[in-house]
């Protein structure tokens, strides 16, 4: 299967090139939930600006079995904006998506002093530059650059570039949306 969530549940639980994870300690329904999520199919334009449906997310990548499981993990969870999530005794995957609030904050739940204070300008970019192997270019590492002329406006003209290695990966769309929600 290119369905990230999938290629992530096999590589925890694999004994022999993976995490070897057993299956106990791995919370089987937010897999399921988001293995779903990333095979919906959604629209988007091709590079000749025709619509087209696709995955929402796929992973498309070689696993390197002499690299530690924690990098190969975060290679394949940048393809789904995916969080490896360990709560309860178990590892839980959740994928960064435009969800609802449930919980809400009133002076009865809020103990203490609280001090809210913004990101500094190394953890907020107005520029981020992708890094993806494409597979109409015979699999050539390419370059998918988004930036938002507003947010550099706000910055003053200055340019606060952000670098994203998409490792898992292929297709120029998919780069773009992912360093669009990135930026």
């Amino acid at each position: 299967s290119d369905n990230p969530a999938l290629c992530m549940l096999d590589y925890l639980n694999n004994d022999i090139y993976g995490c070897k994870i057993p299956l106990e300690n791995i919370d089987l329904d937010s897999f399921k939930t988001e293995a779903n999520y990333c095979d919906e199919l959604v629209t988007v334009k091709d590079t000749a600006g025709r619509d087209r449906s696709q995955k929402r997310y796929t992973c498309n990548g070689v696993i390197n079995t002499d690299d530690n499981c924690l990098n190969n993990m975060n290679k394949i969870l940048t393809s789904m904006r995916g969080m490896l999530v360990f709560t309860s005794g178990k590892y839980k995957l959740k994928i960064d998506k435009l969800e609802s609030a449930t919980f809400e904050f009133t002076e009865s739940n809020i103990l203490g002093d609280w001090t809210i204070t913004g990101g500094s300008k190394r953890m907020i970019a107005n520029k981020v530059v992708a890094r993806f192997f494409d597979s109409h270019n015979r699999f050539i590492e390419t370059l998918s650059v988004v930036s938002d002329d507003s947010f550099i406006e706000q910055d003053n003209g200055f340019t606060h570039e952000q670098q994203l290695a998409l490792h898992f990966v292929s297709q120029p769309q998919r780069a773009n949306i992912l360093a669009q929600m990135h930026l």
